[in-house]
């Protein structure tokens, strides 16, 4: 995958959610949240490398190895009766040209400015992940 993806931080969700619940837009309204910046996903594996202190290595995978590993791993789930680690379904995502959408209608119906870029999210994250002991 080589394409853009929109990031958004929690706790620009989080304000997101209490923004739209102050807010007098009407119930089911929906709202695309995201950092206000659209990546390319060798960026996202940049930023995480360096905060994290590691050098990131991309190695491109063909479209048919992705999607037979896919196939296979599905297949030894019926018989590991554990769930499959990537699925057809996840391939299909992954293949996508980009992962963007357009915050607009958030910042204008709700006032919703992100306050969290990429950098500053991605070390929130890992510290997060490290002070729970899952690195």
């Amino acid at each position: 995958f080589s394409g853009k993806v929109s990031l958004c931080y929690v706790q620009d969700v989080i304000q997101a959610i209490l923004l739209a619940a102050e807010s007098q837009t009407k119930s089911g309204e929906i709202f695309f949240l995201s950092d206000g910046t659209d990546y390319l996903m060798r960026e996202v594996g940049d930023v995480f490398a360096r905060t994290i202190g590691v050098t990131s290595i991309s190695i491109p995978i063909p479209k048919w190895l992705l999607f037979g590993v896919a196939s296979f791993s599905e297949y030894l789930s019926i018989f590991s009766r554990k769930p499959s680690l990537i699925s057809k379904g996840m391939a299909e995502q992954m293949v996508q040209a980009d992962w963007t959408c357009d915050i607009t209608k958030a910042k204008t119906m709700l006032g919703f400015q992100p306050q969290f870029q990429l950098s500053q999210g991605a070390r929130l994250t890992y510290e997060w992940y490290k002070n729970q002991n899952w690195l």
